[in-house]
């Protein structure tokens, strides 16, 4: 019985501390095209659970538009701009709008890390 009860909390245990994998995409648009041609760039991310998964899926979304601007910025010949991200859980459930306490602050610190990103980008046209 005792080893029993060992063998039950030791798997919990794991179990609890086991990251799942979400389903991160990015959707994208080409700002020269007339029509609206989106794109969509599928990543996994892996976390502990639906909030450090959105932080996360945040980051990635907030990185990738300022990388995207600054490609642009630097004359892209194919200027594109990612227009949303959506987050799905391993149950295909959306949870981009999920809502937590420090929502407002994580998303503004994942701003805050984009914005000091610099990328020399730049089309030679001679």
């Amino acid at each position: 019985m005792n080893k029993t009860f060992l063998l039950l909390t030791f798997i919990s245990f794991i179990s609890c501390h086991k990251e799942r994998n979400y389903k991160y995409i990015e959707n994208i648009k080409e700002l020269n095209s007339n029509s609206r041609i989106i794109h969509r760039k599928e990543y996994n991310i892996p976390a502990k659970n639906d909030t450090l998964a959105y932080i996360k899926a945040y980051k990635k979304y907030s990185v990738s538009k300022r990388m995207m601007y600054q490609l642009n910025k630097g004359g892209s010949t194919n200027p594109k701009d990612i227009t949303h991200f959506q987050l799905f859980n391993r149950r295909g459930i959306n949870i981009t709008n999920i809502n937590f306490t420090t929502k407002k602050e994580e998303e503004k610190k994942a701003d805050e890390y984009a914005e000091k990103i610099e990328i020399s980008y730049k089309i030679d046209t001679k």
